[in-house]
């Protein structure tokens, strides 16, 4: 018997479950706001950290980002499937919640995917990976330190920054919170998500959403593991038009669902393109090797 980290663990022929928390069946999301009065503000937006938790076999548990908004802090963990056979996740009962440090004060997640998905159990394919996703109710100063403490037994990062980042331009000039160029190693996106059968397109548009929803709704679902799977069209040239294309690896059967999972309310499904044009498209952020 493995040993287990909030949950149990079984060996590779009963597909090894691993403890998990704040998955996001996509997942990664959070929000925060912050007085821009002062030099060292948190801007809202997706802040890459590239940390790693934990680095064994069969995962290699890894902190790719941070998301500032609404006042929260939110941290993206992606579980990578590092073995040669599938593996399996689940989200422990009872919950084990997971917290921050800063300034000395622990901070205990105020939300999570595992929060809202207790006992859920999914798999991953070899050599992929899956996002997770917890909120807190604090927002570090841009630069300060604070530490993401033992994520369920994976262990933690200690001595966290966030550092300015140039951004996507999105309506009337406005930074979009989501950086604009992204090592591509660093995507939260699950490959097989983006390498299977398209089955549709979503769109996220200012005028359904007005543009704080617009611009909210990209970085949340950018960081919730579909960064790789949202797309722009560049003749528009003003942003304020998205599709996320859905694929049959996703774990969302429609639009509605996909919306309701990442912002809370469903996503109009797009009848006008077909997929495969949308598919061809540019990916939100700009890529590097």
């Amino acid at each position: 018997m493995a040993k287990t980290r909030g949950l149990l663990s079984i060996r590779p022929a009963l597909a090894f479950a691993a403890c998990l928390v704040g998955v996001v069946a996509a997942c990664i999301a959070g929000v925060v706001v912050a007085s821009p009065a002062r030099a060292d503000t948190t801007q809202d937006g997706v802040y890459m950290v590239n940390q790693t938790i934990h680095t064994g076999s069969p995962w290699t548990v890894l902190l790719p980002a941070v998301e500032i908004a609404k006042g929260q802090t939110s941290v993206t963990v992606v579980y990578q499937n590092v073995s040669s056979s599938p593996q399996q996740l689940v989200c422990a009962q009872p919950l084990q919640s997971t917290s921050i440090t800063l300034n000395g004060t622990v901070y205990t997640e105020s939300d999570s995917y595992c929060a809202r998905n207790p006992g859920k159990a999914w798999t991953v394919p070899a050599q992929s990976k899956f996002p997770s996703w917890a909120k807190y109710n604090v927002v570090p100063a841009l630069a300060q330190p604070f530490t993401l403490n033992n994520w369920w037994g994976w262990g933690g990062v200690q001595n966290i920054q966030l550092v300015p980042f140039g951004c996507i331009v999105g309506p009337n000039g406005s930074c979009m919170g989501i950086p604009n160029s992204v090592p591509s190693e660093w995507m939260p996106t699950p490959p097989e998500w983006l390498t299977s059968g398209t089955t549709g397109a979503c769109f996220l548009d200012v005028a359904t959403f007005g543009e704080e929803g617009y611009i909210e709704g990209l970085y949340t679902l950018w960081i919730g593991g579909l960064g790789g799977a949202i797309r722009v069209q560049e003749a528009s040239g003003t942003g304020t038009k998205a599709w996320i294309i859905l694929t049959s690896a996703m774990p969302f059967g429609s639009c509605a669902e996909l919306g309701a999972q990442f912002i809370g309310q469903a996503l109009p499904t797009d009848t006008q393109t077909s997929p495969q044009q949308i598919s061809n498209y540019p990916p939100l952020t700009a890529t590097t090797p």
